[in-house]
């Protein structure tokens, strides 16, 4: 019987389970809904409603639809403002109706302690408490009200506990109310409520559990607290299994481990340092990633959006948009930085006496906003020189979204200008990865440290300096570095110049006024014959042993050791320097380098020695973003000459395309100076591959080539997913 089985709350079934009459008056239903327009909502809008339910911007609902709800303790409202839930019911015997017209009926849920209190109360108004009342609970100034002003509702919109940090107190708030009761029965025989199975803070279930328990509470009788590290998660609430809502860049149940660690039992530990979250220490166990790096499965590899191609070929004149050098990018927040790259093959030739042409990365067809990406080569008449180079900078102040970044060369001032973009079917490269800075608001400078578990650093600037022997002006970057155990890998780029006949000189990287050990970091130019020769030049070089902590890189010049040297950096106006600390980890198996010093190798067909890179590739689908830098010189004592060097993968030439370095000389001179190529390789298998340098003439050709001379070489091999 209804009676019996159902303990005289539902009708039973004829396979002798209830449906209960009241289960389904547990879950919240809508009452009010108040958005964008100012109304003085009085006792009256809740006693009799107001507009169309489920229509326009402010409705209400006549209370009396709900008086088979009860009264009391047992029918509670659920007011949310913005991110903050306060829930109510009426004191004593009052109604629903009774508590939504004043401002003295209400006992609020308390979701510190997880308990029911009557608060102080205003004396006017609908709702809500006298001023202060809440702030030792989650910082807000009062508990919300849902009425008696003209402008909506008041006061905040998220708290300590809801979406911290506490907003300013203030009316014209929107929110919603929801109605229900605790006096729910379900269950096979009626038997479970909210009141009793749930303490009155979460709905029953037929199976005698909970959900949808109150603020801060979970558990199958929503009798555990959540503990969520309010600092790390988005508010107090936490899912039917006690895991908080974290934060970007927080992770573990309660939210209590920082970037880069995940929760074992009751501690943190660090996550491998590409994973911004993980679930176990090793590389192939992330969950995201750090800036600048995407997942493949479960790894982290670093991203990039990059085009290689020899699409358009040679592009001459001394105005032009250089063909095929283009390249979309989708930016995902205004706030962000593009970092680019641009490596091709280069040539500034003049009628007269001097020549001058720039090449600028443009974005949507503009100059970068915070400063122009570009480099410069300037040549007298006598030079007829082929050579490739990079182009670094950074770019802030671009909108998100569509970015097309487009290469325009042009003469600089009244300089004469012939240039010649790419030669010998090279492949360029035009690189541009998406970083968040720190602080986006810094103008000079990009940081990115409190949000990684390894830093990057780098300085933009423009400016010239004629210092011979000394830091250069300008060129000094403050960075720290996070752990003991990484590597650091610094960039410089720069225009340099080592003036008139056999002069040389060298710009090193140091480091707390310290060089590298008795190999320096540096890139070095030797001129042969006189002559004036200011280009744009790219430094890559790593440096392992360097201690946790706040560092300082500055670039020291100076003429080669037996050499003089009128030395020159900077182009001023015009070309800015880019100075990058980027902190790697040691054992990556997506990074790998080797390098050296001092390697001289003079043959002009054949494997380079000691360049030479072997590792094993972690994935068939992600392409080689390769990096090689070295001092190139094709030299000669009478008459053109043209030498290649090219990257070999397992023996064989990039089948993606090809990524070389091609230089020319009219002849006669010897130019031994600092090169930097870049370029990337798809479909190589996964396994076991080597990496090496060979050198050759260039069709049509001889070549006199020489590698190596006075500098550090880094040849580096990193597994990319291109965007």
């Amino acid at each position: 019987s209804d009676a019996v089985t159902c303990n005289s709350r539902g009708t039973v079934n004829e396979n002798g389970t209830c449906s209960c009459t009241a289960d389904s008056l547990g879950n919240w239903q809508q009452l009010a809904h108040v958005a964008s327009t100012n109304i003085n909502l009085a006792g009256s809008h809740y006693a009799n409603g107001y507009g169309t339910p489920g229509s326009g911007n402010v409705w209400i609902k006549p209370c009396g639809t709900f008086s088979n709800l009860g009264s009391g303790s047992v029918v509670h409202i659920r007011v949310t403002m913005g991110s903050v839930i306060d829930i109510f019911y009426p004191s004593g015997s009052n109604s629903l109706c009774d508590m939504l017209q004043d401002d003295t009926k209400h006992i609020w849920y308390n979701p510190s302690s997880f308990s029911f209190v009557t608060p102080s109360y205003h004396g006017s108004l609908l709702g809500g408490s006298t001023n202060y009342y809440p702030s030792s609970v989650d910082g807000r100034r009062y508990l919300s009200f849902w009425g008696g002003s003209s402008y909506r509702g008041c006061c905040h919109a998220r708290s300590s506990l809801f979406n911290a940090p506490v907003d300013t107190a203030a009316w014209n708030q929107d929110f919603d109310i929801y109605v229900r009761t605790v006096q729910d029965w379900t269950g096979p025989q009626c038997q479970y409520s909210s009141s009793a199975t749930c303490g009155s803070k979460g709905k029953a279930q037929a199976d005698g559990t909970c959900r949808d328990c109150y603020p801060g509470l979970y558990g199958p009788q929503c009798q555990n607290q959540c503990n969520c590290v309010l600092a790390n998660s988005e508010s107090i609430v936490c899912s039917a299994s006690g895991a908080c809502t974290c934060k970007s860049g927080y992770s573990g149940r309660r939210c209590e481990c920082s970037t880069g660690q995940y929760h074992t039992g009751s501690t943190c530990t660090a996550c491998h340092t590409t994973c911004m979250t993980c679930s176990g220490p090793s590389s192939n166990e992330c969950t995201s990633c750090i800036a600048g790096y995407a997942l493949d499965g479960t790894r982290c590899v670093l991203s990039a959006t990059a085009v290689t191609s020899t699409a358009g070929g040679v592009t001459t004149g001394n105005t032009a948009t250089i063909s095929g050098r283009t390249l979309q990018v989708t930016k995902r927040t205004s706030t962000s930085w593009l970092r680019v790259e641009y490596n091709d093959n280069f040539r500034s030739l003049t009628s007269t006496s001097t020549s001058a042409c720039n090449w600028e990365v443009l974005f949507n067809g503009a100059s970068c906003p915070s400063g122009r990406v570009s480099g410069t080569r300037y040549s007298t008449s006598s030079q007829n020189w082929r050579r490739p180079g990079t182009i670094v900078g950074y770019c802030r102040g671009l909108s998100a979204g569509t970015v097309t970044l487009t290469v325009r060369v042009t003469q600089f001032s009244s300089y004469g200008c012939q240039a010649e973009t790419g030669w010998n079917g090279k492949y360029f490269t035009l690189e541009a990865t998406e970083v968040e800075p720190d602080n986006p608001s810094t103008t000079s400078s990009f940081v990115q440290s409190q949000s990684v578990p390894l830093a990057t650093t780098a300085s933009v600037g423009t400016g010239a300096s004629g210092t011979d022997t000394g830091y250069v002006s300008g060129r000094s970057l403050t960075f720290t570095k996070k752990r003991s155990d990484s590597l650091m890998r610094f960039t410089y780029y720069d225009s340099m110049r080592a003036y008139q006949n056999q002069v040389s000189c060298d710009w090193e990287v140091r480091v707390d006024d310290q060089s590298y050990s008795s190999s320096p970091l540096r890139i070095t130019v030797y001129q042969e014959p006189a002559d004036n020769p200011l280009h744009f030049r790219t430094l890559v070089g790593y440096w392992p042993g360097i201690a946790a902590g706040s560092h300082t890189m500055q670039i020291y010049v100076s003429p080669t050791s037996g050499y003089s040297g009128d030395c020159y950096t900077g182009w001023p106006g015009i070309d800015y320097f880019v100075l990058e600390a980027r902190e790697v980890m040691a054992g990556d198996p997506a990074l790998h380098y080797v390098d050296g010093i001092n390697q001289v190798d003079t043959r002009d067909s054949g494997v380079i020695t000691g360049r030479s890179l072997s590792f094993t590739k972690q994935n068939a689908t992600t392409a080689l973003r390769i990096v090689y830098h070295d001092n190139l010189s094709a030299e000669s004592t009478s008459g053109a000459r043209a030498c290649k060097w090219t990257i070999l993968i397992d023996n064989s030439p990039c089948q993606s395309g090809d990524i070389s370095s091609s230089q020319y000389t009219s002849g006669p001179q010897r130019n031994r100076k600092g090169s930097t190529v870049i370029g990337y390789c798809t479909g190589v298998p996964a396994g076991s591959r080597t990496i090496t340098v060979s050198v050759g003439a260039v069709s049509g050709y001889s070549c006199d080539a020489y590698t190596g001379w006075n500098q550090r070489w880094t040849l580096e091999a990193n597994e990319v997913v291109l965007l």
